[in-house]
């Protein structure tokens, strides 16, 4: 009877264990740090929120947030057009 008390206990603890540093991180902020494209080799409107053209020659392209301090929120169809 001892053996099993001790068991559970053992089990228990292990459960405890295992779950702690699960809910230790999980109110831990993520930043993540990312290179956006250059705001200038954008054209960009503000009353639709909408970027227009890319200007840049660039590749690879990582879309900001924000230009001008506006809120991105689509692309034009035709913004990349004739862009490799």
């Amino acid at each position: 009877m001892k053996i099993k008390k001790i068991l559970s206990y053992v089990a228990l603890l292990s459960i405890l264990l295992t779950v702690m540093p699960i809910s230790s991180f999980a109110n831990e902020s993520v930043s993540v740090a990312r290179n956006y494209t250059d705001e200038s080799k954008f054209v960009f409107d503000e009353n639709t929120n909408t970027i227009t053209k890319f200007t840049g020659d660039d590749t690879e392209v990582v879309i900001p947030t924000k230009i001008n301090g506006v809120e991105v929120k689509a692309i034009g169809k035709m913004a990349f057009k004739g862009k490799k």
